[in-house]
């Protein structure tokens, strides 16, 4: 599909995003609005990941 250009613009429009908030590689994650790059190191990742999702329950619980 890449080949035959059907679906360039979506790939160069993904580009642009992951550019302009700093992906700077494979795979990134955001969540909660933070950047995870789990492509440097997988060590801590769950950890973070449960740390951020714990954190945006409890902001969800109070508000």
């Amino acid at each position: 599909a890449l080949i035959d250009g059907r679906h360039i613009l979506l790939v160069d429009a993904d580009q642009a995003e992951g550019k302009a908030i700093g992906v700077t590689g494979t795979p990134t994650y955001v969540i909660g609005g933070e950047r995870l790059d789990g492509g440097k190191s997988q060590e801590g990742l769950r950890a973070r990941i449960e740390e951020i999702a714990d954190r945006l329950l409890a902001e969800g619980d109070e508000g």
